[in-house]
């Protein structure tokens, strides 16, 4: 039986894929992912991810960057951090955003589906619309180890 502590911790993003209604696939961060996704036992979560092959500014001063430089970045992560409540029953989990890089998500709900499969953790959003697109993502996130040495786990 799935309990709360299941959750709790840190999570590396594995894949984030999002099914379109006419079946097919696609990856609006890239088939190649990095992020993480933390939950602590006091209802605080967190999320980033990210493109893996992103793009470096021009130059080290963000206010110097380009317009494009800034559109490629902000569409290739998505990073908000809130509260958490788990329905178990229902294997639901809601994330209430507090920050987020898309101002949109503030003050609002991200309702995701949840289930675990070979220590994987399943986050699936219900349908939405997206550039006239029935579609529903799935992010697949596997626990980090929690190392006994202070260095930073590599992936």
């Amino acid at each position: 039986m799935i309990e709360t502590t299941h959750f709790l911790g840190a999570w590396r993003l594995v894949s984030a894929e999002f099914k379109l209604s006419d079946g097919s696939k696609r990856y609006p961060l890239g088939k190649e992912v990095v992020g993480r996704l933390n939950y602590d036992a006091h209802g605080n979560m967190s999320a980033q991810l990210y493109r893996a092959d992103r793009q470096n500014f021009i130059h080290d001063d963000q206010t110097a960057a380009t317009a494009n430089e800034i559109k490629d970045a902000f569409i290739s992560s998505v990073c908000y951090f809130g509260r958490y409540t788990l329905d178990l029953e229902n294997q639901t989990i809601i994330h209430f955003v507090e920050g987020s890089l898309f101002p949109n998500w503030i003050g609002g709900k991200q309702l995701r589906y949840f289930h675990f499969e070979d220590e994987k953790l399943f986050l699936s959003t219900p349908p939405f619309v997206m550039n006239d697109v029935t579609q529903t993502g799935t992010l697949v996130w596997a626990r980090v180890a929690n190392p006994s040495h202070t260095e930073p786990e590599q992936d």
